[in-house]
């Protein structure tokens, strides 16, 4: 298949989310045409099977600046046509769902663009609260053919304040191919450190098994590893998580 992702060329979750599924989607034989206004270092260099495409800005005086989510519709048509998009994916509701929608009427295929649109967080919570973005929030997740959120919780209050009430949930996934779980050994328990800094608790286990109640040591002072830098990419998943390569099969894609 051809697909289109979109998404935001920062570091954040959800764009660590997007090109890690464009990454997998590739590997499994997909093409994937992702969209962003940067490139996501996540693609830099691109693996195969992945392109990207950027959406450049446009100054325009009349305005005060930019339009970008005209700009992204765009490009979003100018890509579905070029190369025959069978969906486009895109990473929250506005302005990308918004995007693809006005992309959709652009292309004008007949049955029409299906899109995809995945919530994270803010675009529920921030933009579908505010009297000035929520009646257009609502307008692009109703016209999306699909939408997903990665929690149950984000679900039910899109559901209670976007007024879509078939929100699929498809979780955040960790490749465990790429990030492994290792077993606690028998009887082992983990260590929580109260620490003397911070906001919180800090919940250090031996393994990745979070998904089922262990019992625990409660210390006082800070973990041993407290004002360590730690590369998330290692750190091992919980037991059960869905892998990347997963995703695709909830879009029955294969």
């Amino acid at each position: 298949m051809n697909v289109g992702i979109v998404c935001h060329g920062t570091v954040g979750g959800s764009s660590t989310v997007a090109t890690e599924l464009a990454r997998h989607l590739g590997r499994a034989g997909h093409t994937v045409h992702v969209i962003a206004r940067t490139q996501p270092d996540r693609l830099d260099p691109c693996p195969p099977n992945v392109h990207f495409h950027a959406v450049p800005t446009v100054d325009l005086p009349v305005s005060g600046g930019s339009l970008p989510t005209l700009e992204l519709a765009s490009v979003i048509a100018r890509v579905a046509t070029d190369h025959r998009l069978d969906l486009v994916h895109v990473h929250y509701a506005i302005p990308h769902a918004l995007s693809a929608r006005v992309a959709q009427d652009l292309v004008g295929r007949s049955p029409g663009l299906p899109i995809v649109t995945t919530l994270h967080g803010t675009d529920v919570t921030t933009l579908g609260i505010d009297p000035a973005y929520q009646a257009i929030t609502r307008l692009a997740v109703a016209q999306s053919t699909v939408v997903t959120a990665v929690s149950r919780s984000l679900a039910a209050t899109a559901t209670r304040l976007l007024h879509r009430t078939d929100i699929r949930v498809l979780p955040n996934f960790i490749d465990t191919g790429t990030v492994p779980t290792c077993p606690p050994p028998h009887g082992s328990a983990p260590d929580v450190y109260r620490q003397s800094t911070g906001s919180g608790p800090r919940l250090q286990f031996p393994s990745g098994q979070t998904r089922r109640r262990l019992p625990a040591h409660l210390r006082r002072g800070d973990s041993p590893d407290a004002g360590k830098d730690v590369d998330d990419r290692r750190r091992p998943g919980p037991t059960g998580s869905r892998g990347a390569r997963e995703i695709p099969g909830s879009f029955g894609l294969r």
